[in-house]
């Protein structure tokens, strides 16, 4: 992917941005864990920042469900590709692949998640078993549970601050998953309606979501 971030160009990503995102305004936030896939999941709008220095607009379809099937549109801030995947009910439930590479058009998963991690996979890691991860171009890594690297992450959704289930305002409860090696690493959301990465180094990339400071 050759992205790249002129001034023009910028101002034509959140133009862009706008077209994805719904007419309606964004959900309130909410403190309730009862409430997190409503605040991360339909009609939300995350950013991420990618090591190349490009951007990544992520806007979910408001029919997507915690248990399946989850759809969102993307898009590039070099305005391209610009693309709609869908996750099956199965590979949110129990997919142990990640979508990583994105092109322009409409992709369904039968077997693989993208964005987050499936529910197996999330409650596995809590129970501290190893987890085989399918990174597609990265390859399979065996991922474990890094007790000591959980935490709350500052975050920035939809270009403002939001509290996490723990009501700690700014940022979100996170679990930290790490190659034997630990040399690649996955950041997640810690909860399983919906395990949403956060910030992940897969060797070839790295993605995060925009930070707050």
């Amino acid at each position: 992917m050759k992205l790249h971030l002129p001034f023009l160009v910028l101002a034509l990503v959140f133009t862009a941005s706008s077209r994805l995102a719904a007419e309606d305004a964004p959900p309130a936030p909410a403190a309730s864990p009862a409430l997190a896939f409503k605040l991360f999941g339909p009609q939300s709008r995350l950013v991420y920042k990618l090591s190349n220095g490009g951007t990544l607009l992520i806007a979910f379809d408001p029919s997507s469900q915690s248990a399946g099937p989850i759809k969102f549109r993307y898009i590039f801030s070099d305005l391209g590709p610009v693309g709609i995947v869908t996750m099956s009910p199965e590979a949110v439930a129990t997919a142990t692949a990640l979508h990583n590479h994105f092109e322009a058009g409409e992709l369904t998963l039968p077997d693989k998640t993208s964005v987050w991690v499936s529910k197996k996979v999330f409650t596995d890691a809590k129970a501290g078993k190893s987890i085989e991860l399918d990174l597609g171009h990265d390859g399979k890594v065996t991922f474990t549970l890094d007790p000591e690297g959980a935490g709350v992450m500052p975050l920035s959704i939809d270009y403002g601050c939001i509290p996490d289930s723990n009501d700690t305002i700014g940022g979100i409860e996170t679990i930290l998953l790490k190659s034997a090696d630990g040399e690649k690493f996955i950041r997640l959301f810690d909860n399983e309606q919906m395990p949403l990465i956060v910030d992940m180094d897969t060797g070839s990339f790295r993605v995060r979501l925009s930070l707050h400071l």
